[in-house]
């Protein structure tokens, strides 16, 4: 590896390894902290498949919770780090909160150290006014029947929620170390059990999944943020301490993916709808977009496969879509692949908040995804009935396709994210006034200059620092340049 600060970002940031994609968000965040705009970035980035799979590195959950609105996305010039630091205080604040619910009726609530024998005699308990009094009685809860509020109730109903949860968390079989650990269980069984109190809902099937994902993707970033080199820390203290504290708090930082995801709202995904059925509504949120997606999108999309699916086949959309929309293709694509389709997901929410318009999952992305999964094993389905069901059922991996399929979703959807897209493909041709272009070209010949006489310097330069400031500078410029005459952006 380079030993000069110059030729080591050089390196770093050229490399298709997970140092290149580190340092962009490093230099990202550089620029956010500098009080820059860096949502455009995000949404950019968000709708780029080209860069699949090298981009899989970036800082996922960082990036979410901008996107997701749990970490301030604007803020004043100079004001980020303060805003944000406030925001990772509240969500600590918030899980303490949590915490507190689930505590009273944990399993270890009784094994606290301390000498029995020092301790004061109990009195004995009585239920009502008729039952014998003396000194050493006092009134109490009735166990056997208990009002709602009492600890009894909430007893019970803590440990229904925790059987049903734990049958779920003993099924996670993901291919991570992470998972095999007892206390990883522990922690997504109390990330669920804290969602289910604090909102007062029961614990649906599949939501295990959703919190597991969200834990590993910031487990994760903590890790590579932990194998950043030690002069990447030194000389970008401010952006790495933000960085840190963005993970530091795995259990808070998760709950407050997950809530953002699960919960309605302007500012939320609302994937709760996909769980829980509403009162006034005959059929749940996610029976209705299973079978939009069948009997309407796909119709559109390929009215003949539509036929054989649902004519000939008999197989109802309820039988693999509900699974499919409930749990964002957790199960149906790689790590990688389900990283790149909750960027669009989040990215279509942020955009519609942006825009003031309230979001709806029912009608996102999503649905649209779903139809072209359909579409794109069409040579299976055309095989015969057992296996349509079969590769519906267990959607097969897909490779060199994917970012094909991502793109013809959005396309199909025609919704918010489709303007991205003429910004972000590789083959777009954007019209660029030759003044911009003469402009640009002044600045990159600049930009080339500063970097030759960066990388003479000697190593042993005293002036090192100064020539890494330069360098984070250029490197700035270089992406403005790349901004106006890739992507169309005003100079």
């Amino acid at each position: 590896m380079p030993s000069s600060l110059p030729s080591l970002l050089l390196f770093l940031f050229f490399q298709r390894t997970p140092w290149r994609a580190n340092m962009e968000d490093v230099f990202l965040f550089c620029d956010m902290l500098r009080g820059e705009d860096i949502s455009e970035v995000l949404l950019r980035e968000s709708v780029n498949f080209s860069g699949w799979p090298s981009s899989t590195e970036r800082l996922r959950s960082v990036r979410w919770q901008l996107l997701l609105g749990t970490l301030p996305d604007r803020c004043p010039p100079g004001e980020f780090l303060s805003y944000a630091t406030e925001a990772i205080k509240k969500q600590q604040q918030d899980w303490v909160q949590c915490i507190d619910l689930v505590e009273p009726f944990a399993p270890h609530r009784d094994t606290r150290e301390g000498d029995k024998t020092s301790q004061p005699k109990k009195k004995v308990m009585k239920f009502d006014e008729s039952s014998s009094s003396s000194d050493e009685t006092t009134m109490g809860e009735n166990p056997l029947v208990p009002a709602a509020s009492t600890y009894y109730a909430q007893e019970h109903r803590y440990r229904i929620l925790l059987r049903e949860i734990q049958k779920d968390v003993e099924r996670i079989f993901w291919e991570f170390s992470l998972f095999e650990k007892k206390s990883t269980k522990v922690d997504i069984e109390t990330l669920l059990l804290a969602y289910c109190l604090l909102h007062d809902k029961d614990y649906k099937q599949g939501m295990h999944e959703i919190v597991a994902f969200c834990y590993f993707c910031v487990y994760r970033d903590r890790e590579l943020l932990k194998e950043m080199d030690p002069m990447v820390r030194e000389n970008y203290g401010e952006v790495m301490t933000f960085l840190d504290s963005a993970v530091e708090h795995s259990l808070s930082t998760t709950f407050a993916l997950f809530c953002a995801i699960l919960n309605e709202g302007d500012t939320f995904v609302g994937l709760s709808r996909f769980f829980y059925r509403e009162e006034r509504c005959e059929q749940s949120a996610v029976l209705v977009c299973a079978e939009r997606v069948q009997q309407d999108i796909l119709l559109t999309l390929d009215p003949p496969l539509l036929h054989l699916i649902d004519s000939e086949y008999g197989i109802s959309s309820a039988t693999y879509l509900i699974r499919w929309l409930r749990l964002l293709f957790i199960r149906e694509f790689c790590f990688s692949q389900v990283l790149h389709i909750w960027d669009l997901i989040f990215a279509e929410r942020y955009l519609h908040q942006r825009r003031g318009r309230p979001y709806f999952i029912e009608n996102g992305i999503i649905l649209y995804i779903s139809a072209v999964m359909i579409k794109h094993v069409k040579p299976a389905i055309l095989q015969g009935a057992d296996s349509a069901l079969r590769v519906l059922m267990k959607y097969p991996p897909v490779t060199d396709a994917f970012p094909a399929l991502l793109k013809e979703a959005v396309i199909l959807s025609n919704g918010a994210l489709q303007p991205l897209l003429s910004v972000t493909s590789p083959t777009g041709v954007v019209a660029v006034d030759e003044g911009a272009v003469s402009r640009q070209g002044a600045k990159l010949s600049e930009t080339i200059k500063t970097l030759e006489v960066i990388l003479n310097r000697s190593t042993t330069d005293e002036t090192a620092p100064d020539s890494l400031d330069a360098m984070v500078d250029c490197i700035a410029e270089l992406k403005k340049i790349r901004d106006v005459l890739l992507y169309g952006v005003s100079d």
